[in-house]
């Protein structure tokens, strides 16, 4: 992965205000680290992405819950991932209302407050 700066844009959420994002956690980092109970985590994925497989399993191996949204082959959720995000590149997951994007497992180990994993790649 390529170290970017971090940017912050602001975002406006259905029936929310304006929220801001940076490439990685989300801000506010002031938030609860896990994600909400009435919310899922919604984790945006592309088949083969090597990050994606480490996320995947770091959350399956912890056993958080998730819904995955493959957005290669499905055209709507790559549609929802622009619409939202304003960018395409995965893993990006949304915990809490809070988004993370171009991230790794290492970061959303972090997030959750679970052990860092040994691997931010992992072959399909």
């Amino acid at each position: 992965m390529t170290t970017i700066q971090p940017r912050t844009k602001p975002i406006t959420e259905p029936g929310e205000g304006t929220a801001t994002y940076t490439k990685g956690i989300s801000a506010p980092q002031t938030q609860s680290n896990g994600p909400a109970k009435s919310e899922p985590l919604i984790f945006y994925t592309k088949e083969g992405c090597p990050w994606c497989n480490a996320v995947r399993h770091l959350l399956d191996e912890h056993g958080v819950p998730y819904e995955e949204r493959e957005v290669l082959g499905t055209p709507q959720h790559l549609e929802s991932l622009r619409r939202e995000t304003e960018q395409d590149k995965t893993p990006t997951l949304k915990i809490a209302g809070q988004w993370m994007m171009d991230t790794d497992a290492k970061e959303v180990a972090t997030r959750l407050g679970l052990p860092e994993p040994a691997e931010v790649e992992l072959a399909s």
